[in-house]
C-alpha cells in the first residue's frame, strides 16, 4: 500500500509537471503544416527532423552526400525554409535503414507514429498488473517528457536498455542482439561492453558483435561503402564541431560533466581531464558491479548501469534520461529508508533539478548520479564483504527484469 501511495503522489507530480509544461507549448503553436513551429520558432519535433531526413535520404541516391554539413542544411533549407534549429546529420548510415520507414510519410504523420511507437514500446516494456501508479510515474516523468517534445530516439533507446537486462541472463542472444540496436546511438552503450565483460556474459557480447556486423553490413549493401566512408571523413568531423557549440548552447539541459565545467568557467583542457577521470570511474564501477553480479543481483546491477552511464560520456542531454528514471522507478520498492525514497525522487526528476539549477547558472546536478552510483556501489561493497548473496535493497521487477527466483538472506527495504 506504501508502495501504491508513494507512485500514485508521484504520477500526479508529474501530471501536474506534463500539463504545466505541455500547455503553454501547445498554444504557443503556430504556422502552417507541415511543420508547425512553437513559440521559439523551432519545428514541432525538432530533432525529429534528422529522423525524418534520414528516413527520406534512404530512399534516394548517394545519401551519404548529406554528411557534408553545408550539403545538409541546403537540403533542409529547401525543404523548411523557416528552419531556425541548427541539425547535424550526427547518426551512423545504419540509423538510415531503421529511419526508412518514416520517410515514406509526410513530416506530421511520421512524427504522430514515431511518438506513439515510442511511447507505446516504452509502455509495453514497464507496464505489468498491479502497476498502474508505477508505469503512471514513468510515462509522466520529466525526461520522457522531453523526449516526445523533443521527438528523440530516447524512448526506443530506454526500451531496449531494459529490454537488455531483462534477457540478457535467461535469453543471452537475444539480449545480445538487442545490444546490437543501439549501434544507432553508440554512446547508450558506451558500457555495456565492460559489464559483459567483467559479468563474463560471453554469449550477448558475441551476439551483439555479431549483430551489429550484420546491420552493418545490410546498410553497405543497401546504401553503399561510399556512406561510411562520407560518415567518418565528413559526419565525424562535422558532429564534433557541432557538440563543442551544443556543450555550450544546450548547457541548461545537459546532464553530462563536461557541459556543467565548461558552464562554470573551467579551461576546456581541465574539464577534458576531469571528464576521462569520471569515464574511468564509470566504467571501474559497472565492472566491479559486473564482477559481483551474484551478490549485487539484477536490480543494483541495472541500477549502478545507469547511473554511471550518465557521467561515462560528455555529451548527455536530459531527454537521454529516460532509462535512469524509468530504472529507478521500476527497480524500487517501498523507498524506505528515507535515503532510498530521496534518491528516487532526485533521479525521477533530474532533468527538472537540472533545467531549474541551470536557469540560475548553477551546474551541479552530474553529481547526483554520480553520488548514487558511489552509494550503490558501497552498499553492493558491503554485502560482498559479508558475503550475502543478492543482498539487495530493491525487490526484484519480475515484469522487467525476468521471473528470477532467489534466496534474499538479509532482508533490506531501500533502493
Amino acid at each position: 500500500m506504501e508502495d501504491q501511495a508513494n507512485y500514485r503522489r508521484l504520477a500526479l507530480i508529474g501530471a501536474i509537471i506534463c500539463a504545466g509544461s505541455l500547455g503553454p507549448y501547445v498554444l504557443g503553436l503556430h504556422g502552417r503544416l507541415p511543420f508547425l513551429l512553437d513559440a521559439h520558432g523551432i519545428q514541432l519535433g525538432r530533432d525529429f527532423i534528422n529522423t525524418w531526413f534520414y528516413g527520406q535520404a534512404f530512399w534516394s541516391h548517394d545519401p551519404g552526400r548529406f554528411y557534408d554539413q553545408d550539403v545538409y542544411e541546403r537540403a533542409l533549407q529547401a525543404v523548411f525554409p523557416a528552419n531556425r534549429f541548427d541539425h547535424v546529420w550526427s547518426y551512423p548510415p545504419v540509423f538510415l535503414v531503421f529511419a526508412a520507414p518514416f520517410g515514406l510519410f509526410s513530416y506530421p504523420v511520421a512524427l504522430a507514429f514515431w511518438t506513439l511507437l515510442g511511447l507505446g514500446a516504452l509502455f509495453l516494456t514497464v507496464h505489468r498488473k498491479g502497476w498502474r501508479w508505477r508505469t503512471s510515474t514513468v510515462l509522466l516523468s520529466p525526461a520522457v517528457l522531453q523526449a516526445v517534445v523533443a521527438g528523440q530516439i530516447s524512448l526506443f533507446c530506454a526500451t531496449a536498455i531494459l529490454g537488455i537486462f531483462r534477457l540478457m541472463d535467461r535469453h543471452p542472444v537475444r539480449a545480445g542482439l538487442v545490444l546490437s540496436c543501439l549501434s544507432v546511438k553508440p554512446q547508450m552503450a558506451l558500457l555495456f561492453p565492460v559489464l559483459l565483460i567483467a559479468s563474463r556474459r560471453w554469449r550477448v557480447l558475441v551476439a551483439a558483435a555479431a549483430g551489429v556486423a550484420g546491420i552493418v553490413l545490410v546498410s553497405v549493401l543497401l546504401n553503399g561503402t561510399q556512406t561510411w566512408i562520407d560518415f567518418v571523413t565528413k559526419g565525424l568531423p562535422a558532429q564534433a564541431a557541432d557538440m563543442r557549440v551544443t556543450m555550450a548552447a544546450l548547457g541548461q539541459i545537459s546532464v553530462a560533466p563536461t557541459s556543467a565545467l565548461l558552464l562554470t568557467g573551467v579551461p576546456a583542457s581541465l574539464a577534458t581531464c576531469v571528464q576521462v577521470a569520471l569515464s574511468l570511474l564509470a566504467a571501474g564501477l559497472v565492472a566491479y558491479a559486473g564482477y559481483h553480479a551474484k551478490t549485487a543481483g539484477p536490480e543494483r546491477e541495472a541500477l549502478i548501469f545507469l547511473s554511471c552511464s550518465v557521467f561515462a560520456t560528455p555529451y548527455l542531454l536530459a531527454h537521454d534520461l529516460v532509462a535512469l528514471t524509468a530504472g529507478a522507478v521500476l527497480f524500487a520498492r517501498g523507498c524506505d529508508p528515507a535515503r532510498g525514497k530521496t534518491w528516487l525522487v532526485l533521479l525521477l526528476y533530474l532533468p527538472s533539478i537540472q533545467l531549474a539549477l541551470g536557469a540560475w547558472n548553477v551546474h551541479v546536478a552530474f553529481l547526483i548520479p554520480i553520488g548514487f552510483a558511489l552509494w550503490q556501489t558501497a552498499r553492493l561493497n558491503a554485502a560482498v564483504r559479508r558475503g550475502v548473496a543478492r543482498d539487495v535493497g530493491v525487490p526484484l521487477a519480475l515484469g522487467v527484469l525476468g521471473e528470477a527466483q532467489f534466496e534474499r538472506k538479509v532482508p533490506v527495504n531501500s533502493l
